[in-house]
């Protein structure tokens, strides 16, 4: 009799312990890759010349070591909540050939286009190395570089740009039809695997009937995602 009422019970286990490993394959389903590309949404020049003035908007921003000038540009990027980057390239419009091109720091995006001034710029470190670098450049092509490392989700970004180069060299504007630009490219976040039951937490069901009572240990996950 004992034997008769076991089989049942056995057979009820094994279906939620399936259950679980369905949910867990329906929930972790990875994001597919993909490509995106978002333009400035604020660009502005500093200039040492005019410490407490903002620079006229205009089309070009330009950059030079003397006197130096700096350009800054701000971009809104957004990732989906189940990917990770897994590369980010800036591209600028160059206005005219220069050997020097450009060094990109990473900066605070306190500042806005009709404020900024050379007085009040969130200038970076320069003692410290680039985040990012823009060879020569050819005039009236896009230059670009590889900022990966510092985009690491959804947020503002800002960057600021400087060249070594006398010889004033200029990125078209974001009004402009060839406007400063960020390839942003995402993939899956990690997952845990089902069996890493390390991080997972454990879920007990009871499955109680005459003559014995079976009690099973199921592992369910939670989808971890990075941004």
């Amino acid at each position: 009799m004992h034997a008769r009422r076991r089989t049942p019970v056995l057979f009820i286990v094994l279906v939620l312990f399936a259950a679980g490993l369905a949910s867990f394959a329906l929930h972790s389903k990875p994001a597919a890759a993909d490509d995106t590309t978002f333009v400035a949404v604020a660009d502005a020049v500093v200039d040492s010349q005019h410490p407490d003035s903002v620079r006229p908007a205009g089309p070009w921003l330009g950059m030079d070591a003397s006197p130096v000038r700096y350009s800054f540009f701000s971009f809104a990027v957004t990732v989906p909540p189940d990917a990770v980057v897994t590369s980010a390239t800036f591209s600028c419009w160059a206005g005219s050939q220069n050997d020097y091109g450009a060094s990109l720091w990473q900066t605070s995006s306190d500042w806005s286009e009709d404020s900024i001034t050379w007085d009040n710029a969130p200038l970076p470190d320069f003692t410290t190395p680039p985040d990012a670098q823009l060879s020569a450049v050819q005039g009236n092509a896009y230059t670009t570089a590889d900022v990966t490392s510092a985009i690491d989700g959804s947020g503002l970004y800002s960057f600021v740009a400087a060249t070594q180069s006398n010889i004033r060299w200029s990125c078209a504007g974001r009004t402009t039809d060839h406007p400063p630009l960020l390839q942003v490219t995402t993939g899956p976040a990690p997952t845990p695997s089902p069996s890493d039951s390390s991080s997972a937490p454990s879920r007990l069901v009871r499955i109680c009937g005459p003559p014995a009572k079976v009690r099973a240990t199921l592992s369910g996950s939670s989808n971890t995602s990075a941004v």
